[in-house]
């Protein structure tokens, strides 16, 4: 036996893992949650590349929003974030209800 295991080969110094949280039974919730995820994740690597080529890191929601509220909008922004994570949220929970049911 090794220094930190017990008789049974088990490890005490080991992190016992935290409890996964159990999401309610709705169906697409996960892939909804899942979606916003991956949305958050492109609109980061999008403002980050948009600032990486010297652009506006604000762009691609002000064209996300500009076929409703023009590109030039004070509230474009804030219009084309929401329709964005509104999307992204949306093919989540969709991809969750055909993933549960294949």
């Amino acid at each position: 036996m090794s220094h930190g295991e017990t008789p049974n080969g088990l490890n005490h110094h080991a992190r016992s893992q935290a409890p996964l949280i159990d999401l309610p039974n709705v169906p697409g919730l996960g892939g909804a949650i899942a979606g916003l995820g991956g949305g958050l994740a492109m609109i980061i690597v999008a403002a980050m590349l948009s600032a990486a080529t010297g652009g506006d890191i604000w762009r691609e929601p002000r064209e996300i929003a500009a076929p409703l509220v023009g590109i030039d909008s004070p509230i474009g922004v804030l219009v084309g974030t929401v329709l964005h994570f509104l999307t992204a949220g949306l093919l989540g929970a969709v991809f969750g209800i055909v993933k549960r049911r294949v």
